[in-house]
């Protein structure tokens, strides 16, 4: 059957592209040490008769502090890293100079992960010597795992603040933000920390476009906000006289947290190197999709937004698609994406738009297997208790919008199916167990048929269990912790219903 087919070939690609940016694979093809040279990426380090100090923090950063690890040998004097509960599988090698620290459970900074800040905090000050080195391994995850809140403010006030601006619907820059603002650590706290030891991170990018000062907010980088962003944030989410008065009289102060030189965006001590990103994990679900006789179109890696706008946006290009196969109109079709693209407030692929005519032109209208890649991260609005994530969200939302299409362009879907995955590569979407879902409008009956309705439970954001009930669970993804984390997986498929026949 075509439909099990092709669901099958989606979960693949999407395993496809996280194993491209597996954490222990990046380490070893851009870190390398030969004698008194280390080579990072394009860069080689003198360590002369220095030591070698690692520290890290993040969702991926387990897998990669145990690659340098073996790259380093015994040059690593010590190290400290703090990882997600429940990532150490295996026993601890008794002989490694790295101690791992595991907390924030459920990806929300707790007072284990603080304390493994503060453990990583003395580590970096005990460092003295000009011809030492310092190794910081950073990736998604990172400003759950390195919480240390500036004086005056606890964890738990910080925390209920970024839950405040989370349930409001702020995007992750907007968290960042404010997470760099109340932070001794984040928005270069850390290099002023380690100042003068020259300090060298490799960086694995969850963020859209990668800005370093933002991916885990931004240790090792200047803080490009100015002073009066995270108040701007907290006004826009009308957050003032909610958030803890303490918390507020932090967030007013203006004056920056660092007297260090800033040149070329980064501090004198400071080198900063991005070693995967959600660009990367896309390439190679393209690869993978051409491997499984998809006609594949890279979309955008800037896909953001909340979960109902971005479902919206996928609903329209399905009709766009639909709309050139009935009248084969190049300049209407043009014109539409074009708007499409500017209504909805991000960047495509600049060859996106002619690559998919390129496909409709070439089939003669007849769609085989197109398969619309595409990557970030979206946003939920809370409105309930119920379990999901945004992942799990934006499948249901767009199950719901293929349904409605199927009714409008019925001709179409007498030949046509359309089928949705959307996926996080760090395999944990929101306080679940699952990675995200793979589903069409398929699901929608067979809640029907068992009784369910959709609609409550997205009222209260509890996607897992719907789709945990309906048909045994078939649309979840489960993958476990990948060990990376480069934002989410989405993919977009439009296919004949007598593909496989």
């Amino acid at each position: 059957m075509a439909r099990s087919h092709i669901k099958s070939d989606m979960v693949k690609i999407f395993k496809e592209s996280v194993k491209a940016v597996d954490p222990a694979r990046l380490i070893a093809e851009n870190l390398t040490l030969h004698d008194n040279q280390l080579r990072v990426c394009d860069r080689t380090f003198e360590l002369k008769n220095g030591d070698l100090y690692l520290i890290g923090f993040g969702k991926a950063v387990y897998a990669m502090a145990r690659e340098a690890e073996r790259i380093l040998g015994h040059r690593l004097k010590r190290g400290i890293i703090s990882v997600p509960e429940g990532t150490k599988k295996d026993t601890p090698d008794r002989n490694s100079a790295i101690e791992v620290l595991e907390g924030a459970r459920n990806n929300l900074p707790d007072d284990k992960a603080e304390n493994a800040a503060d453990r990583i905090i003395e580590l970096v000050s005990s460092i003295s010597s000009d011809i030492d080195k310092l190794i910081v391994l950073i990736s998604g995850g990172g400003s759950a795992l390195f919480p240390k809140p500036k004086p005056g403010v606890t964890l738990e006030e910080k925390l209920k603040t970024i839950n405040s601006l989370t349930s409001s619907g702020a995007t992750i820059n907007e968290l960042n933000t404010v997470r760099k603002k109340l932070s001794r650590v984040k928005g270069g706290g850390l290099a002023n920390l380690s100042y003068p030891v020259q300090t060298i991170s490799l960086i694995l990018s969850d963020v859209l476009n990668d800005p370093l000062d933002i991916i885990a907010s931004g240790p090792t980088v200047p803080n490009s906000d100015d002073g009066n962003s995270a108040f701007h944030v907290i006004k826009k989410y009308n957050l003032i006289n909610t958030i803890p008065k303490c918390v507020l009289k932090v967030i007013v102060e203006s004056k920056p947290d660092y007297d260090l030189p800033v040149v070329s965006n980064c501090f004198p001590h400071t080198e900063n190197f991005l070693i995967g990103n959600n660009t990367k994990a896309l390439q190679a679900a393209k690869k993978c999709a051409e491997e499984c006789d998809f006609e594949p179109v890279l979309l955008s890696n800037e896909i953001s937004g909340t979960v109902d706008h971005i479902a919206d946006f996928y609903k329209n290009i399905v009709i766009q698609m639909i709309n050139y196969t009935q009248n084969q109109n190049k300049k209407e079709y043009v014109f539409h994406m074009e708007n499409l693209f500017q209504k909805y407030s991000f960047m495509c692929e600049e060859s996106f738009c002619h690559n998919l005519l390129e496909i409709l032109q070439k089939s003669s209208c007849d769609i085989s297997k197109i398969c619309i890649i595409a990557g970030g991260e979206t946003t939920v609005k809370m409105k309930g208790n119920g379990k999901g994530g945004r992942s799990q969200e934006l499948a249901l939302i767009f199950s719901s919008k293929i349904s409605e299409l199927k009714s409008k362009f019925s001709q179409f879907f007498d030949r046509y199916d359309v089928m949705f995955l959307s996926a996080g590569t760090d395999g944990i979407d929101g306080p679940t167990d699952v990675a995200g879902a793979v589903t069409d409008d398929f699901i929608l009956h067979e809640a029907q048929k068992q009784n369910i309705d959709f609609k409550k439970f997205l009222e209260i954001n509890d996607s897992y269990n719907f789709f945990k009930e309906v048909d045994n669970g078939s649309a979840l993804i489960k993958t476990g912790h990948t060990g990376t984390n480069v934002a989410d997986i989405h993919l977009l498929v439009i296919y004949k219903k007598n593909t496989y026949d």
